[in-house]
């Protein structure tokens, strides 16, 4: 059995790797195709992304928290999967027709009908690929990722220079689904049997727990895509993507960082309460000293990232982004109270904030539906915002911690970033020396984290130093 330590390392590959081949990717095709055309697939692909949903599940989960698994469960699991996405695809080819008519989006029958063939795909390697997991074949998982978003990569990107438009995505998301099936089962995780797909049953109750979780984290967070396809368009949902990109692989990034360097195993401690909230209280404090300025720095340099990132067909999504950075700061403030309910064995709790969250995404999205693009990013901001009391009053009230004290905690930090946005916009009033979005970025972005840092110091040096010891020794 490989070790933990090195199936972390494999895994990370895998994540990290596909993630920054895949923003290499799409940062290269988005400076190059129009925005019409780059809004036409995020919305095929948003469709496909629910078709998925349904498609998978939650038989992939199931089968890596499975307590026993033999190969007439595990092919009957994939059956399960292949006939749900024919259904899913037979349905979108259906309805093609009448999603293009009804978002307004020239094409997307034409695109949807090639695309569906992504979801077959991936319909035989969900469970493969879960079982991979569970027997911590990362290493081979690495490879396969690797590998597909490499080789798709490049064939996207040498389409749309040559001209083939949104078909160069087209192309690209086909070719990774079907390497990624190839190498899956290149790697012969079991003996495959055709068997009757209900000897899956033992699976459906954890598998039906999982996609309904997964289903509103969809409302939750892509929700938005859809509401943006059909109220404003392909081009509007284009400058969405562009703008919610960097906010997304950076919040992946940073929650992963905080993750590893303040969370202990809460589960772990579950039984002792003040050792518990103790680890709490750590995590919370060094996220807000570490990961919250991030998000805040990238709001108050937003125009600047998205004109080096994406050019003159970026240059509207600034306001965007800075609030999905401000958005993205708040979330990891209130991401480990999901995780304390878990470990204590309150998990409805936190399914029920969830629920709460997609509840209110949904009200911010029908009121604000046709109205124009930063109406709909504001509100769904704020909707965001105003779950954050109800989510820490959960926790505390289920943990009995005090809400005073972790502010208490949290002040010096969050007074220093108030000042560093101060500092950078009173710097945006100095006629700077440079033009160009990237020195100019660079210049303030530096500046707001030199303010940031000196004040923290003077506010708190103890224990800012601590932290940033902490980490530097992680």
């Amino acid at each position: 059995m490989t070790s933990v330590r090195t199936s972390l390392i494999w895994s990370a590959a895998r994540n990290w790797g596909t993630r920054l081949g895949s923003v290499i990717v799409f940062i290269v095709v988005a400076r190059v195709l129009p925005p019409s055309q780059l809004g036409l697939f995020a919305t095929a692909a948003t469709v496909i992304a629910v078709a998925e949903l349904v498609a998978e599940n939650g038989l992939g989960e199931a089968v890596v928290q499975a307590p026993e698994l033999d190969d007439r469960l595990l092919s009957a699991a994939m059956i399960v999967n292949v006939i749900l996405a024919m259904v899913v695809a037979g349905a979108l080819l259906a309805i093609g027709p009448w999603l293009e008519t009804a978002l307004e989006a020239s094409g997307l029958e034409a695109i949807l009908s090639v695309v569906v063939l992504v979801i077959l795909f991936n319909a035989f390697s969900y469970v493969p690929q879960a079982y991979l997991r569970r027997r911590f074949e990362f290493r081979w998982l690495a490879f396969r990722a690797l590998v597909a978003t490499v080789v798709s990569g490049g064939v996207g990107i040498t389409m749309a220079l040559t001209g083939f438009g949104v078909w160069s995505l087209v192309a690209q998301a086909l070719l990774a689904a079907f390497l990624n099936l190839v190498l899956v089962w290149r790697a012969k995780p079991w003996h495959l049997h055709l068997v009757n797909p209900m000897a899956a049953a033992p699976l459906f109750r954890v598998s039906g727990h999982i996609f309904g979780s997964k289903l509103v984290d969809f409302v939750a967070n892509r929700g938005i895509e859809l509401a943006i396809a059909a109220g404003a368009g392909p081009a509007a949902l284009a400058l969405w993507v562009m703008a919610s990109r960097p906010w997304a692989v950076l919040m992946q990034l940073v929650s992963a960082v905080t993750m590893d360097v303040a969370l202990p195993s809460f589960a772990r401690l579950a039984s002792d309460r003040e050792a518990l909230l103790r680890a709490y209280y750590t995590s919370i404090q060094t996220t807000v000293a570490i990961g919250t300025p991030i998000f805040v720095l990238l709001a108050m340099v937003a125009p600047e990232v998205m004109n080096v990132l994406f050019g003159e067909n970026g240059r509207d999504g600034g306001y965007v982004l800075m609030l999905l950075s401000l958005l993205g700061a708040m979330q990891l403030m209130q991401y480990y109270n999901g995780t304390l309910l878990n470990a204590v064995g309150l998990s409805h709790k936190s399914f029920m904030i969830s629920i709460v969250k997609a509840a209110a995404i949904s009200i911010a999205l029908a009121v604000t539906f046709g109205q124009s693009l930063w109406n709909v990013a504001l509100g769904f901001t704020i909707a965001q915002f105003l779950i954050t009391p109800l989510s820490f009053a959960v926790a505390s009230h289920a943990l009995d911690y005090s809400i005073r004290h972790l502010l208490k905690l949290m002040a010096p930090f969050l007074i220093a970033e108030a000042v560093a946005c101060a500092a950078i916009l009173a710097l945006r009033e100095i006629a700077l020396p440079f033009e160009a979005a990237f020195l100019r970025g660079a210049c303030l972005g530096l500046a707001g984290g030199v303010v940031y840092l000196v004040v923290a110091f003077l506010i708190d040096r103890r224990t800012t130093r601590r932290i940033l010891t902490n980490i530097v020794k992680r």
